[in-house]
């Protein structure tokens, strides 16, 4: 379950960090992510922790620091088990709905043998106080790395709307997330690159 936490802890943390490094790819995925009729460029790539792999991808021209859409892929090391993590996440997610009105969260059984995937909401600020509404869809599989290391991946879509965009961003969500879950649930593991 240790491992499991720190997976969690690791993926609900991305709501709050920003890139660490440049992009170079580690985890196979070569060029740009098509998902939802957008291309999405490595913008970042970094190893947190030996055997923790994240990358980020924007739409071109977008920055982290105020992104509407960003795509995800991480590998993490180790016996990683999809029911696990997304029950401890969602653990993450119960302690936070305490200070943080937002939050809410639905779990999706991918095909057999896919994973699972966790569709949640929250909210939060900018460094400069504007008020942020995210909608993540993370899925989760358990496979092995580019060097046949056994691990978990994570392939997610992260949305945001800031300030007064966020009425009409939550109007929209209702009826845009559950196309994004079916896109999210036949993208392949690792994704293969648009180029």
């Amino acid at each position: 379950m240790r491992f499991s936490l720190r997976l969690a802890a690791l993926t609900i943390g991305l709501f709050l960090l920003g890139p660490a490094s440049a992009a170079g790819d580690r985890l196979g995925v070569p060029g740009a992510i098509e998902f939802a009729d957008m291309s999405y460029i490595l913008a970042s790539a970094d190893e947190p922790q030996p055997g923790y792999v994240k990358q980020e991808y924007l739409p071109k021209g977008a920055t982290f620091d105020r992104y509407e859409t960003m795509m995800l892929v991480e590998f993490v090391e180790g016996d990683m088990k999809p029911a696990e993590i997304v029950r401890a996440q969602t653990q993450m997610l119960d302690e936070r709905r305490t200070m943080d009105p937002f939050v809410n969260y639905d779990i999706v059984l991918a095909s057999e043998g896919d994973g699972i995937i966790l569709d949640f909401l929250m909210s939060g600020e900018t460094e400069e106080g504007t008020r942020i509404a995210e909608w993540n869809a993370y899925r989760y599989v358990s496979g092995k790395n580019p060097e046949g290391k056994a691990g978990g991946w994570l392939v997610g879509v992260s949305r945001r709307a800031y300030g007064d965009d966020i009425t009409p961003f939550l109007e929209r969500l209702r009826t845009e997330r559950g196309a994004d879950v079916a896109t999210l649930a036949a993208i392949s593991v690792p994704p293969m690159s648009a180029d």
